[in-house]
């Protein structure tokens, strides 16, 4: 299982790596999201909306049935 957030504009991790562990990562349980503009560390503030339903919508695919990350 595999989700992987970056930042596009991240210096730290840059957004090449995501994209490399999200190809090596086994489907189907995998996602990625690259935030446009988002710098290290601020995935979810350049882009919260989008990546609450991505993290969500991971989750409700892989979890079990009867799990609901929304509680």
């Amino acid at each position: 299982m595999s989700l992987d957030p970056a930042g596009e504009r991240d210096w730290l991790a840059p957004p090449v790596n995501a994209r490399r562990n999200y190809q090596e990562a086994q489907p189907p349980q995998k996602a990625l999201l690259i935030a446009p503009g988002a710098g290290h560390n601020t995935t979810y503030k350049a882009a919260p909306q989008q990546y609450e339903s991505q993290v969500v919508g991971f989750l409700e695919k892989t979890l079990p049935r009867g799990s609901s990350p929304r509680g």
